[in-house]
Formats: structure tokens, sequence, C-alpha cells
């Protein structure tokens, strides 16, 4: 099947020429009925190939007008914005750049902050009176929040300022999440600030991998030693953190830098408010005990130490786990990006590249951590520790159905 796209000359709806099989047949499809599914990951340009695209000449007199693509944006009609959007991601495949959805290509955010456009962008749908025509309609509910918060997971490097950290971010709401982005070479703490800044709503959730409060000398923080009773027979008890170990500071340093950007991230957790909290916040987690409660194992998954053979067998397992929340009652959608990183050949990883896709796939698992605290707070969740000690938060173990 291929997709000929097509602006009409009056600057309206986009048509949509598909030649398939059975022949061609003409729709007119409303661009964001075609384009903002795919932006937001619930759609994919699967075996379509676009041909042609006209500039759009938006003649509406909404003052974007004469200013193309390359003017300065005067928006009054959100069609105008959409249009914009859509042309600018369209020009990057025309040019053999990946169409892939990211956080700079997306133009939905700024406008599905109202209830009222966002009815408009979701509800519309493309028809046609030609007999088995083909409808494009995005797969998107229109009960879906207007303001899609983003949860972050951070997997930090002790030596942050010279080790890989991993980041990744989902985006969605209190019913499914879906993974939208994930770091490529972070090896600096100014480069993961940047990185999540830029892919932050204004409900933002981070869950970091890393101890963000550390008062004790020596030893242990009391919220480790709590997790070893609990989850050592599981082989899931933490390293000791201590203000006189090498990088101690590193998570305190992540949340001053946070807490150091325009729209900042504060770190007073309690369990209590995090349920649909709003606003940009961070937290402790530790993805062992946490993948113990919710994939309800009996040991940790083994892909961080031993053999090449077995970290490639738990690196495999943790994929097929990580597929598992992939459903509708577990939250992560199953989207395009999700796929791509699922899909690595494992055999092909050595070294380095292996020790960055551990760090992807902790950095996944902590995002969803985050989405997890956020969308359930205390009802499945359980802080471990003190915010004046150290704490962790840690899912706590479901019932059986």
């Amino acid at each position: 099947m291929r997709t000929h796209l097509r602006q009409a000359a009056n600057g309206g709806p986009l048509f949509a020429h598909v030649t398939h099989e059975g022949g061609r047949v003409r729709l007119p499809v409303p661009i964001h009925a075609v384009l903002i599914p795919y932006w937001l990951g619930t759609a994919e340009l699967t075996n379509m190939e676009i041909l042609e695209v006209d500039q759009p000449q938006c003649a509406r007199q909404s003052g974007f007008g004469k200013s193309g693509l390359a003017g300065q944006r005067h928006v009054t009609d959100i069609h105008d914005e959409l249009y914009l959007g859509a042309f600018q991601s369209l020009k990057k495949l025309l040019q053999g750049r990946p169409f892939v959805p990211n956080c700079e290509d997306r133009h939905i955010p700024q406008y599905a902050r109202s209830r009222h456009l966002s009815k408009r962008l979701f509800a519309a749908k493309s028809r046609s009176s030609s007999p088995g025509a083909i409808v494009a309609t995005p797969s998107r509910s229109q009960n879906h929040p207007m303001q899609p918060a983003s949860f972050v997971g951070l997997d930090v490097a002790w030596n942050v300022d010279v080790k890989h950290s991993g980041v990744a971010v989902l985006v969605g709401d209190e019913h499914r999440v879906r993974l939208t982005a994930v770091s490529e070479g972070l090896s600096s703490l100014s480069g993961v600030v940047d990185f999540i800044t830029r892919h932050s709503a204004d409900t933002s959730v981070v869950a970091v991998d890393a101890s963000l409060v550390v008062v004790n000398e020596t030893g242990q923080r009391p919220c480790e030693r709590e997790i070893g009773q609990t989850f050592g027979q599981y082989g899931a008890s933490c390293h000791s953190t201590n203000t006189k170990r090498p990088y101690a500071d590193t998570g305190q340093r992540v949340v001053k830098a946070l807490a150091s950007i325009q729209n900042p991230f504060v770190h007073d957790f309690n369990i209590e408010h995090a349920k649909r909290r709003s606003g940009r916040w961070l937290f402790e987690v530790y993805p062992h005990p946490a993948m113990i409660r919710l994939f309800g194992l009996s040991r940790i998954i083994r892909y961080k130490r031993g053999p090449a053979e077995e970290r490639r067998h738990g690196l495999a397992t943790l994929c097929e786990h990580l597929e598992s929340l992939a459903s509708k009652s577990r939250g992560l959608a199953r989207s395009l990006t999700l796929r791509q990183v699922l899909a690595v050949d494992l055999e092909t990883l050595r070294g380095e590249r292996r020790k960055r896709y551990e760090d992807t796939l902790d950095a996944i698992f902590c995002a969803y951590l985050a989405w997890y605290c956020w969308r359930w707070g205390g009802e499945r969740n359980e802080t471990i520790g003190t915010l004046d000690e150290g704490y962790i938060v840690v899912p706590k173990r479901l019932p059986a159905a």
C-alpha cells in the first residue's frame, strides 16, 4: 500500500490518495486524524510511503498565511498550527530522516491543554462516499486527559560525569502510558538534566535509581538495612551508601540540579500525597526489589554481573517481563519505541554497548515505577525509610487475583 498526501490548494483539509491492490481511493482526511495519533505513539505509518507533499497555503486570514513553514508563527487557528507541525515532520521524512516521534517534533502538548480543543482533535474522523473507502481515525479515546504527564526513569551512574547514565520517558495518564524517548550516550550530569528538562511536562515525575538522601558517615543507611532484611532472601540486598564512600553525593547532586532549572523538580516525597500529584517531583527507587514484587520473582534477574551468556539470558528475561507490562491491565502500551528497544539482538551486544543497553532497560523500568507510584500512591506502594535518613519506594506485593 502507498499513500500520497496532498494539501488542498485553498489550505483546506489534507487529502490522502491510498493506492492498494483493489485500486486507488481518494480520502479527505483531516490532518490531525492522520498524524496526531502518530505523534502520540498510538499509530504507525506501516507500509506507507509519502510520495509528495504540497506546501500548505492557509488562506483563512489566520495570521499564518504567507509566513509558510520558515516564517514566524502567528497562529490564531488551531488547524494552522497543526499544519505547521505536520509538514515539518513530513518534510523530515521526505529528506530521508526517520519519522519517529519525539518531544522536539511533537507539537501536541501545547494545544491539547483545553478540553474543547482536544475534543476537536481526537473526535475528528474522515468520511468518504466512495464504496469500500478506508477511514482514518485516531485510536485515542476522547476521555484522555488534556494534559498528559511525563514519567522519567533515571539510572544514574555513580561517577555521573564520566560513566554512562540511562534515561527513559513515558507519557500518558492514569490509564495508560507509552515509551516516547530513551537517551543515548549521556555521560555528564548536565546532559542528564538537559534531557530530562526537554522531555518534561507541567506534571512530571522522576524515579531515580540512586541514593538521594545520605547522612550516615559509615555502614548502610537504615532503609538499605531494611531492604536487606526483607529482600535479601531473593538476592536483592542493597549496596552500602555513606558519606565516606566515593560519589555518595551523586544522588544529591541530581536533586540540586533538577531543583535549579527554570521549572524545578522538588524532593519532598510523601507516599500519602503521591497519588496523581501534580507538578514536578522526584523520588528514589531500587529496581531489584521492585522487580521481585511486580513480576512475582523468587530470585532477582541476573543481568548485570556474571558470565556473558548468563547476562544475555538475564537481559532476555528482563525484556520479557517489560513486555508483560505492556497490557491494558498493567498500564504500559505497546509503542513503536518500546518494540524497537526490546527487539535489539542481544548476541550483538558486547562490552560498553551491553552496559548501555542494561542502563536503558533499567531506566525504562524506573520510568514505569514513576508512573506506578503516581498512579497508585500508597495504595500499591510503600516507603521504606524516611526522608530525613534516606528512603526507597517499593511496590507492594499485590494479592493473588
